[in-house]
């Protein structure tokens, strides 16, 4: 793979030498009522992104276990904004990945090979062997809009993901966030308000630096580690960790410049 020097490249190779990467998935329902099928409302994450299992809290209520296509793993839940009651909380974003599905699916679920796999491959994510070097900070912004941030959807928001976070964007049309220092487990959010006239999206970059030869010598460069769409009216909550840290971003877009926006994200 060819690195450039503070780039944003898509890391659609990244997994290619991990051996067999077929996942097992495993659809649990969790509550008790049978429900239609709301899969074209429920935002998904895209094709690089493997989901291992889904576990369904309910309509339009999910929680997916997921391999990155940085080799790093995690939850992402999906829900209906000011409906659905986020379940991902602190405690269980500090769980292991094998803690977090036996909570979901039920303490008896079975951990299927290809979890068990991801998870080793997470486990041997490498560091560089000489010094990362710092992306150019970034402070976080969104653009401006002709309201004041206290729509409803908006105070649910801040409400529920934003006390304690080290960045909470609030706008309109897109947001930007992006960690000051390595961290080695992450918790976003990523909401689009019910106004919205399309899908948007909220992408997920880590900080990765590479040799490029002798000529090229050392390099780094944010590399794309995945993109969820977000329904308009729903929030997305995302976690990732594997062996080491690194730098995050996180760019959310689509959302329309009439329409409000927010995102968040914690260290775990």
């Amino acid at each position: 793979m060819k690195i450039f020097s503070k780039a944003v490249l898509p890391m659609t190779l990244a997994l290619a030498s991990c051996g067999s990467l077929e996942p097992e998935t495993t659809t649990t329902r969790v509550d008790k009522t049978p429900q239609a099928s709301t899969d074209s409302l429920v935002p998904k994450a895209d094709a690089e992104t493997i989901v291992h299992a889904t576990v369904r809290l309910g309509e339009d209520h999910q929680v997916q276990f997921v391999e990155y296509p940085s080799g790093m793993v995690g939850l992402i839940e999906t829900g209906r904004t000011m409906q659905d009651v986020p379940q991902v909380t602190d405690d269980i974003a500090k769980l292991s990945w094998r803690e977090q599905y036996r909570h979901f699916a039920g303490a008896k679920a079975s951990f299927s090979k290809a979890m068990e796999s991801a998870l080793a491959r997470s486990e041997r994510l490498q560091q560089p062997t000489e010094p990362m070097s710092a992306p150019d900070s970034v402070l976080p912004n969104a653009a401006s809009g002709p309201h004041f941030y206290n729509a409803g959807e908006q105070e649910w928001f801040r409400q529920n993901f934003c006390s304690g976070a080290q960045q909470c964007v609030q706008g309109f049309d897109f947001t930007n966030m992006q960690s000051a220092g390595k961290l080695s487990n992450v918790k976003a959010f990523g909401m689009i308000g019910a106004e919205g006239p399309a899908n948007g999206t909220i992408t997920q970059f880590f900080w990765k630096c590479g040799y490029g030869g002798i000529l090229a010598g050392w390099f780094c460069a944010w590399i794309q580690n995945g993109q969820l769409v977000i329904v308009p009216g729903h929030f997305v909550v995302q976690t990732q960790g594997g062996n080491g840290s690194w730098f995050f971003r996180w760019e959310l877009r689509g959302g329309g410049a009439n329409t409000m926006v927010s995102s968040s994200f914690f260290s775990q």
